[in-house]
């Protein structure tokens, strides 16, 4: 709390000097990205689109896996939609599909983002995965 309050007094202090403020514009895209925030974000999995092998960013032996069709590479959250995550060609090119799970602002999103992460050793493509069955 001391540095909090140690703040407050150095910004009162040196606020009003003017030697830096923010131009008008700055102020309004700050406002306008505060509310694309608050309520247009989306949580994705990035599906297979075809059945093969995939990297595995997250696997201590191995540098891919092989996923089926339809099964679930990558979960995340966007407050950008699909073409400011990722571009539609790299999507393609990787045999990879954005596919919207949900909508809300970035805290819901964020929570479900975290509640299919926790979910995912239930699916079937992850117990394939830790039982080395390929």
């Amino acid at each position: 709390m001391e540095i909090f309050n140690y703040f407050l007094t150095f910004h009162d202090k040196f606020a009003n000097y003017g030697v830096y403020h923010l131009r008008q514009e700055r102020k309004d895209k700050l406002q306008k990205d505060s509310l694309k925030l608050a309520e247009d974000c989306v949580q994705y999995a990035l599906l297979a689109t075809e059945s093969a092998f995939y990297p595995c960013l997250n696997c201590a032996n191995k540098d891919s896996v092989f996923l089926l069709e339809g099964e679930v590479y990558k979960y995340g959250y966007t407050c950008n939609g699909e073409k400011g995550r990722y571009g539609s060609a790299e999507l393609i090119k990787q045999n990879l599909m954005f596919w919207v799970e949900f909508k809300g602002n970035v805290q819901e999103c964020m929570y479900m983002e975290l509640e299919k992460i926790i979910h995912y050793p239930l699916l079937p493509e992850r117990e394939i995965l830790m039982t080395n069955k390929i």
